[in-house]
């Protein structure tokens, strides 16, 4: 572990790699066997940004908006972040009704009555059970929760115990604790959650790696495009 500027801990986060390029290994039970890791980097961010499907793109930026007007305290911010949120899982929607429609997933049945009472639970009547559905897939914010259990709820979706694991590396150094990501959107997801960098453009809302902590645009260009468009906002 080591301190951050912020003067927080730290955790290190791992990946799986070739035994080549390892920086050393984790266990995952006493009579495993070791796996070769090595620390995920600036470079595997940007890796992991490009391969991002579009939509999983809006609703990481629309997480980490969240994040940072949460951290504001400001209404009118949270509001916003709040509405951008339910905008990527309405796009998350649509893409697995798409994906239903072509048969490359199964269409999740509505007939267990466990559907009603979780429709319930989540905010909505009873016979509200596709939403209910959704919810627990993770597509739908639930209405029971206020914005602070939402944004908790969804990062733990995404670093639960089958995408991320507390671990000891084994490495030259000795052993450290530290964060194995089963995932590359598990490790992405660790690491916005630990402000190491992550934010998502004011502008176009693409993610991208701050190279300052006060770099909020991911370019000079959407920067000033940016200010601009809020000085005439003001002006009008």
């Amino acid at each position: 572990m080591q301190r951050n500027n912020a003067n927080t801990i730290t955790i290190p986060i791992l990946i799986e790699c070739d035994p080549d390029a390892q920086e050393g290994t984790v266990m995952f039970t006493a009579s495993s066997d070791p796996i070769p890791v090595r620390a995920f980097r600036e470079k595997d961010v940007r890796t992991v940004l490009q391969r991002l499907e579009p939509v999983e793109m809006m609703f990481c930026s629309a997480l980490i908006n969240l994040k940072r007007a949460l951290r504001s305290r400001k209404k009118e911010k949270i509001e916003e972040a709040h509405q951008k949120l339910n905008a990527a899982l309405a796009k998350k929607r649509k893409w697995r009704e798409s994906l239903e429609a072509k048969g490359v997933i199964k269409d999740q049945g509505l007939d267990s009555p466990l559907l009603s009472e979780a429709a319930e639970k989540y905010g909505f009547k009873p016979h509200e059970k596709r939403e209910a559905a959704e919810v627990v897939m993770g597509i739908r914010l639930p209405r029971s929760q206020d914005d602070n259990q939402v944004l908790a709820g969804q990062l733990s979706e995404r670093i639960g115990p089958f995408k991320l694991r507390v671990v000891l590396w084994m490495s030259k150094a000795g052993l450290k604790l530290a964060l194995f990501a089963v995932t590359s959107q598990g490790a992405l997801c660790a690491h916005a959650l630990m402000n190491m960098g992550l934010a998502a453009c004011e502008h176009c809302g693409v993610l991208f790696h701050q190279t300052r902590t006060d770099k909020m645009y991911c370019c000079e260009a959407h920067g000033n495009a940016h200010r601009v468009a809020r000085h005439r906002s003001k002006a009008l």
